[in-house]
């Protein structure tokens, strides 16, 4: 792997050889020929197919998964192009076509601010809707548009996103309602459950809020869907750093930690709130651990909070619930990221396990965990606990030893693991009163 130069094409290195110029050159050419067309074909297609078949497909989240890949959403046509499924093209779309009127909004307030110089909100309001009536409403001007200045800005960002029929049809506009399919010649092959998951995206990307009342389909079919009462929110447009989103996420984590006992709905409400934040921190950086983490550990509270009797009465997590699917997605993911097998990750999957009542799958992710790391100190303490479940009371003794003699603060306690509910009903006082009973 050659290094490239972040100076390349620019006039910080006029004057030297062409050589980090031509080793960019090289990795471009190689990211198109080879590394989008064997993504597309292959691990995104895969998590395309998962996604249906556990009817998320609406939810996927597209950012995230090319950026795993290092690979730029500019890229996004390409990867359209590689892509057979029409459901899965579709998705791709959405997601080419929020970011083609995002910005196009954002050229217009620009503007407007540049004419207004003053600062009242009214007026910028007053443009959103209006712009998003002519991206939705059911109207000649909003079909000219599409077909003219949100079809050409597609062409002209995203290389091959559009197929010739795409390009070439005389309505590009999604089909509205079911009586516009009488013209397949002239009008979209898209349907109008297109332009509902076009404003969810939208609407994410954007932080703009709007009324559940227009999020119903049906609406598209009128001139004017949108009217002024249905915008709630006009945010100021921050893109926040990285570390600003998991800073959010695990302040929202630990707040539900806080309420769990007092009010679990709200918890529940924090939680959520907190993976939302770690997954806005994965859309630009996929594979942070720490955030992988925070993300398997909320869905893990979650879990435990549902379930706080069943675990108490000795019981686990049913497999089969959704919220299980998601946090073995992120402990697997935490697992497999860079620097790959890491103790911690281990670790907190090992005692997942635990709690799944797959023991010996559990006991291996442990065993994982102290070869990688032997002094982990909340490993050591934990696998004793699991030990003494076993009946291994000697073995557990040692590791308790081993764990106690280890002082150094882990991630156990930061993200608040030592207030959860099996913690309380299955401590460590307790596994230590059964070894007295075994001895």
């Amino acid at each position: 792997t050659t290094p490239l130069c972040s100076d390349g094409y620019s006039g910080f290195i006029r004057g030297c050889h062409d050589k980090p110029n031509a080793d960019i050159a090289e990795a471009s050419a190689w990211l198109l020929a080879v590394l989008v067309p064997k993504f597309a074909h292959t691990e995104l297609l895969e998590l395309f197919h998962k996604a249906r078949d556990n009817n998320k497909l609406d939810r996927f989240r597209l950012t995230e998964a090319i950026h795993s890949r290092g690979i730029n959403a500019r890229y996004l046509g390409r990867i359209r192009a590689e892509i057979a499924d029409a459901d899965f093209r579709a998705i791709i779309l959405v997601d080419i076509v929020a970011r083609v009127i995002k910005n196009n909004l954002r050229t217009r307030l620009r503007a407007k601010m540049k004419q207004l110089k003053k600062p009242m909100e009214e007026p910028y309001r007053r443009l959103v809707v209006n712009y998003m009536n002519l991206i939705f409403g059911h109207t000649g001007q909003s079909d000219s548009y599409w077909s003219g200045t949100i079809r050409d800005d597609i062409t002209r960002n995203f290389t091959q996103a559009l197929t010739p029929l795409e390009l070439s049809v005389a309505l590009f506009k999604p089909r509205r309602v079911a009586a516009d399919a009488g013209h397949d010649q002239q009008a979209s092959p898209l349907d109008t459950n297109f332009l509902l998951l076009l404003l969810q995206r939208f609407v994410k990307m954007t932080g703009i809020a709007f009324s559940s009342r227009i999020m119903n389909e049906a609406l598209f079919s009128m001139p004017q869907p949108f009217t002024d009462t249905d915008l709630e929110t006009l945010p100021l447009t921050i893109k926040h750093l990285n570390v600003i989103n998991f800073a959010e996420g695990f302040f929202l984590h630990m707040r539900g930690l806080e309420w769990r006992l007092t009010d679990p709905q709200l918890a529940e409400r924090f939680y959520r709130n907190a993976i939302e934040k770690f997954h806005k921190a994965l859309d630009s950086n996929p594979n942070n651990k720490e955030v992988l983490q925070g993300v398997a550990l909320t869905w893990t509270f979650l879990l435990e909070d549902q379930y706080a009797r069943v675990i108490c009465e000795g019981g686990y997590f049913p497999k089969s619930d959704e919220k299980v699917i998601e946090a073995t997605e992120y402990y697997l993911r935490s697992i497999y990221a860079p620097p790959k097998y890491d103790s911690q990750s281990l670790f907190l999957y090992a005692y997942f396990l635990e709690r799944l009542g797959q023991f010996d799958s559990a006991e291996d992710y442990y065993l994982q965990s102290l070869e990688a790391d032997p002094n982990n100190a909340a490993c050591l303490l934990q696998y004793g606990n699991f030990l003494v479940e076993r009946g291994q009371a000697h073995y557990a003794e040692r590791m308790w030893l081993r764990g106690s003699a280890t002082t150094a603060d882990t991630d156990w306690n930061y993200w608040g693991m030592g207030k959860t509910a099996w913690d309380r009903s299955n401590s460590k006082s307790t596994s230590r009163s059964r070894l007295a009973q075994q001895r």
